[in-house]
């Protein structure tokens, strides 16, 4: 009896693992809810409401591909068999800023993703120098 219940939870693990080794999410499935985060974002900026799918739609499609040349050279995902962690790389430093598991990925801090990526932080005003 007490065998059985050892088999039962040897196999309940080894299944569990194998689905979360299956089902972690890549390099792919980090930038498009990086791209989906930032687009909301802009979308809300813009003062465009979450019910108008044209406005998003369209948005979406202008903002696509420059989000993809913004985010590829800076983007770095770490597999851990289990579960993966996307980073934004810049200038020495690495600051996480997705986790995903399940086919899932959550972005950290979306209401100033923008500001983690080099190409869309908004530019520090220029000061007059002395001459």
């Amino acid at each position: 009896m007490r065998a059985n219940k050892l088999k039962i939870r040897l196999i309940t693990t080894i299944v569990l693992i194998a689905i979360l080794l299956i089902s972690c999410p890549g390099r792919r499935a980090h930038k498009e809810a990086l791209k989906n985060a930032i687009n909301k974002e802009f979308a809300r900026t813009a003062g465009v409401k979450e019910n108008d799918s044209n406005a998003l739609k369209v948005m979406r499609q202008i903002s696509d591909g420059f989000l993809e040349t913004a985010l590829n050279p800076h983007l770095t995902v770490m597999g851990y068999g289990l579960f993966s962690i996307g980073y934004i790389q810049t200038k020495g430093t690495k600051e996480m800023t997705s986790f995903g598991i399940l086919h899932f990925v959550w972005i950290k801090d979306k209401q100033n993703i923008i500001n983690k990526v080099p190409l869309l932080k908004e530019p520090k005003p220029v000061t007059p120098s002395t001459v």
